[in-house]
């Protein structure tokens, strides 16, 4: 190969495997603790698929006809099917060159067309369809030729290279998987980080802390402040530092860069001993460490912002605190949160309904948690061949490390749900409670979101496939006070991250909060750049006036106790 063939190849590598992290990252645990699916969907999917086909024998047997027509053509040349641009399983030259790979190939991608092809014509009803082509896509990827030793070119190649070598270390790479990560392939090199050192290192101290969560008040670094504080709720799911990783990164960095009070919470990992944990504990936990921002910063009311499941929590609080009569809440932004699940709104809505609800309830009440590892392998099974059997070749065929990526490793960090706060996710947004005129229950009190009167600020990204954009789009007939909408060309993770160097981004912004999401879009305007600078104006208008920022952290009352990122983040699910 020439020096300029190999500075393609090395090209060509590179923007492959940033694919393949731009995938990762988009499985984030984060997503939505609400529902998920376990083998036995798969089974009754996979059942109730095999009956139609049963029911339906002459369409089975054309289509497998076709299908054996496409082999003869393809043998013949008179057919030929190529792979999709991203699809990265096929990229090496053999599958070109040599043609046993290239029939082989070809034979494959021939079978998942046919595949797709028989579904609609097997006439199932529209959910028995969709979950058909979930479950049938996932077995379809788990047989492809790349995913056996023999059928990768480039794992033998590798394995002639290094005279085995490759495959020596990708046998010692399996078994600390099978004893380290319950054999799963791991996602990422985790010793190359360590929150506190590389990772959430932002200056701040615990200025309060709980059982339930510890308050990060952070060191301002300008030298005026606005006078209205910001709190974040981060998902329960997750670690709280995907909002402050390394320093270009940072959306602590970000808000502090323009003058923001800002203050964040990090949630305790529970075990089974918290299993009773629900969450009106939680809520009573955030509403003691806004007791400590107010008495720390001398203002009557905050700004608060949630994401994904800690954008569900940060409404209930809302509302809960409107119903007690104590107005703390100034504004509202959310973002990537879904606050009720619909039938066709993301693959894992497919298995939503009662029975599933219910069957997820006991599961984590029998386990005392919902363990934040499980949850993680459900979202990989969603997106398989990026996020398993890509990581079976790279590990094991390839005998290489994983790749060394920040946001992977906070992907990979996870965290409990205790089997209480599950519980009440289930009965709220998976039974669709918070769309109730009735409201939802919740410490004695009656939570109507629609009656809610302070400002918001919804985000949504356009390419998020757990909290799909439309899904978030009903948070703005679901809450009250004027709302403003922002929709940004990102995936769920991504538009969490969506910082202030990134060439690519754009978002969409429409004043008119209109019946349907497609009408919005319709009328909606573009503009280049990220929301972060949106939201800031949005948000500096409800801050208040400028003051000297302060010196020390928390006061009397609330006495710095440890150093960010504090105790709780450091403790292992």
């Amino acid at each position: 190969m020439t020096k300029s063939n190999n500075t393609v190849e090395e090209s060509r590598k590179q923007g492959s495997e940033t694919e393949v992290l731009e995938e990762s990252i988009e499985s984030s645990t984060a997503l939505n603790p609400i529902i998920g699916f376990n083998t036995s969907d798969i089974l009754s999917s996979l059942w109730r698929t095999g009956l139609n086909a049963v029911k339906k024998p002459l369409s089975v047997i054309e289509h497998s006809a076709r299908y054996a027509r496409k082999l003869v053509e393809i043998n013949d040349g008179q057919r030929e099917y190529l792979p999709q641009k991203k699809d990265r399983r096929f990229n090496h030259k053999a599958w070109q060159n040599q043609p046993a790979y290239k029939f082989w190939m070809q034979s494959y991608l021939a079978l998942e067309e046919s595949v797709k092809d028989w579904v609609p014509d097997a006439r199932m009803d529209k959910m028995d369809e969709q979950r058909a082509n979930f479950i049938l896509s996932i077995i379809v990827g788990a047989i492809s030729p790349s995913n056996l030793l023999i059928g990768n070119p480039a794992a033998l190649e590798k394995a002639k290279e290094t005279k085995g070598l490759s495959l020596v270390n990708g046998m010692t790479n399996f078994m600390n998987d099978i004893v380290q990560n319950g054999g799963f392939p791991s996602q990422v090199d985790k010793d190359q980080f360590d929150v506190g050192g590389n990772l959430g290192t932002s200056d701040g101290q615990v200025v309060f802390r709980n059982e339930i969560l510890e308050l990060i008040q952070y060191s301002p670094i300008t030298k005026e402040v606005y006078e209205r504080p910001l709190l974040i709720v981060p998902p329960q799911i997750n670690k709280f530092y995907v909002y402050d990783l390394v320093e270009e990164k940072s959306f602590i960095h970000y808000c502090l860069s323009q003058g923001l009070q800002t203050f964040i919470v990090s949630w305790r990992n529970p075990t089974k001993k918290q299993r009773g944990w629900d969450l009106g504990d939680y809520i009573a936990a955030l509403v003691e460490a806004i007791d400590g921002i107010i008495s720390i910063t001398g203002q009557g009311k905050i700004n608060l912002m949630g994401a994904c499941s800690g954008g569900i929590t940060s409404c209930l609080l809302m509302g809960y605190l409107e119903a007690i009569g104590k107005e703390y809440i100034n504004s509202l932004a959310i973002s990537v949160c879904s606050l009720s699940q619909h039938e066709g709104d993301s693959d894992l809505s497919l298995f939503v309904n009662e029975d599933r609800i219910e069957a997820a309830k006991k599961h984590s009440e029998e386990k005392g948690l919902m363990k934040g590892s499980e949850l993680a392998r459900i979202f990989s099974w969603m997106r398989p061949n990026d996020l398993i059997w890509n990581y079976v070749v790279n590990n094991y065929y390839m005998g290489q490390k994983p790749p060394a990526f920040d946001i992977l490793y906070w992907n990979n960090d996870t965290t409990n749900l205790p089997a209480g706060l599950h519980a009440d996710y289930l009965e709220i947004v998976g039974k669709g409670k918070l769309e109730s005129e009735d409201g939802v229950e919740l410490k004695g009190q009656t939570i109507k979101l629609k009656e809610s009167t302070c400002d918001k600020y919804i985000i949504a990204g356009l390419n998020d496939h757990i909290t799909p954009w439309q899904a978030c789009y009903r948070a703005n007939s679901m809450l009250g006070g004027d709302k403003e909408f922002i929709l940004c060309n990102s995936g769920h993770v991504q538009t969490l991250l969506c910082t202030p160097d990134n060439l690519k981004a754009k978002y969409f912004s429409n004043t008119a909060i209109v019946e349907t999401p497609e009408q919005w879009l319709a009328s909606a305007t573009e503009a280049k750049g990220t929301w972060w600078g949106n939201w800031t104006k949005w948000l500096h208008d409800r801050s208040g006036d400028t003051k000297t920022a302060p010196k020390e952290m928390g006061n009397k009352d609330y006495v710095a106790i440890t150093k960010a990122p504090g105790k709780y983040v450091l403790e292992v699910a």
